[in-house]
């Protein structure tokens, strides 16, 4: 027989008394998604106009506790179906853990500099850029979005014994602990000194694995010796007909994101062939939109060379308010509010690079010119007036950011950009979240603590 709902015996109900200040001193640490779910509110039809219910039949019996929340959101409820919440979703990682890791994931030169609030960017010698939304920007946006977080699976012994027999990996599960304050464990399987195939996971706030099969390594047959060793190799591309198809690959691929606990409507497969490998990419997504969060998949003429990604499933936590693509724009500069975006939007967006040929180096000869751009040239006395630039699109996308806790959160952003062809061909990943959604943290504050 099924245990009697009473309020004593709801976890939600235990989380709130426990964070009252009036029933207790000694506040133990909260689970965001939780706290988050107690104070969001959802927008409710009668005859009257608007009423605010919690998501939630059970809160009835907690009304004193969440009464300052609901009051919250009921005021001004006539700007958005949602209004600033009372809990942040989550506290954004800060210093370096996001912002080196968010820039270079954003597409960002990792040179960059970054300055929040006054809506420029700094470049080369100094130039700088002012960005400003073009009149009717805001003309199809929604004021609301989804939220999700990635979920660890329940047991890493049991994934790595799975992923072993997929793999053809055998021995001992090893275990080994990062040490004080490093919420890591690495566990291992196969002989990991370099000389065999062999299978890691790093357990953690986020969860991820490694495989690798030195023995696929292609050495290219040597032309030319010399006394310090091979001086000419054989540039011959290898033969593409050797690799695996795409049935094989995706089957293989299938199999193993079974065991990683992800089912087929779960994540989307891309697929890139070259004479020297085979590659999927498998994307997780949250509905039917892709996310950068992956796992991937490289074979070679020899076989599977390597593959690994990010552990985990996506849990929807709750609809967040959002801004205007307008008022986003200022965010450009800031580099606390860039997303994380897939793969795929890169495949399809960054514009296709060519390599020089010897013709482009050396014409008989001619001395190739070593200089590099900049050469010789010395730094303005005086700072460039600013390039203005105005923002006339913006695309809504899922974009991907890290908490301060070490977990991988989904949020709603905007990819902004502009048909001024100064900055032609740029992608602007920006949070499209209200303010106080994301507890930002200080800019320049320290690395990440755990």
């Amino acid at each position: 027989m099924a245990e009697k709902f009473t309020p004593e015996n709801d976890p939600l109900i235990a989380q709130l008394k426990a964070h009252d200040p009036l029933t207790s001193r000694d506040v133990p640490e909260a689970d965001e998604a939780t706290l988050w779910r107690a104070t969001a509110a959802k927008p409710a039809r009668t005859k009257l106009g608007i009423r605010w219910s919690l998501r939630r039949p059970a809160i009835r019996w907690a009304a004193p506790l969440a009464a300052t929340a609901a009051l919250a959101l009921a005021v001004g409820a006539g700007v958005g179906s949602l209004n600033k919440p009372t809990t942040p979703l989550f506290s954004l990682a800060n210093g370096s853990a996001t912002g080196a890791g968010q820039k270079l994931a954003t597409g960002m030169a990792e040179g960059s500099t970054m300055v929040g609030g006054d809506a420029k960017i700094g470049l080369w010698y100094g130039q700088t850029f002012e960005y400003a939304a073009t009149e009717g920007l805001d003309s199809n946006w929604s004021n609301s979005g989804s939220s999700y977080r990635l979920v660890n699976p329940s047991s890493p012994e049991r994934i790595l014994s799975e992923l072993g027999e997929i793999f053809g990996v055998t021995g001992k599960i090893a275990r080994q602990d990062a040490g004080e304050g490093n919420p890591y464990t690495t566990y291992s399987l196969g002989n990991t000194d370099g000389s065999e195939k062999a299978l890691w996971l790093y357990w953690g706030p986020t969860a991820s694995w490694n495989f690798y099969d030195p023995s696929t390594n292609l050495t290219p047959k040597c032309l030319r010796e010399s006394a310090e060793g091979c001086v000419e190799f054989d540039n011959t591309p290898p033969d593409a007909s050797l690799l695996p198809n795409s049935s094989k690959m995706k089957a293989f691929a299938g199999k193993t994101l079974s065991a990683l606990g992800l089912k087929a409507d779960q994540y989307r497969l891309n697929e890139n062939r070259d004479n020297y490998g085979a590659y999927l990419r498998a994307e997780l997504l949250a509905g039917s939109t892709p996310v950068a969060i992956e796992t991937y998949f490289g074979w070679n003429q020899l076989g599977l060379t390597s593959a690994g990604g990010t552990l985990g499933t996506l849990e929807k936590v709750s609809d967040v308010p959002l801004v205007a693509p307008s008022k986003a724009v200022a965010r450009i500069t800031d580099w606390r509010w860039s997303g994380g975006l897939p793969g795929s939007f890169w495949d399809a967006n960054s514009p296709a690079v060519s390599l020089p040929t010897t013709k482009d180096i050396a014409v008989g000869d001619q001395p190739v010119d070593t200089k590099l751009p900049g050469d010789g040239v010395s730094e303005p006395s005086a700072t460039p007036e600013p390039i203005k630039v105005t923002i006339d699109k913006f695309d809504s996308r899922l974009m991907v950011v890290w908490s301060a806790q070490g977990g991988i959160w989904i949020v709603p952003g905007y990819v902004l950009s502009s048909s001024d062809s100064q900055v032609a061909g740029q992608w602007f990943p920006v949070l499209a979240v209200a303010d106080g959604v994301i507890t930002m943290p200080e800019l320049e504050q320290g690395a990440v603590t755990y």
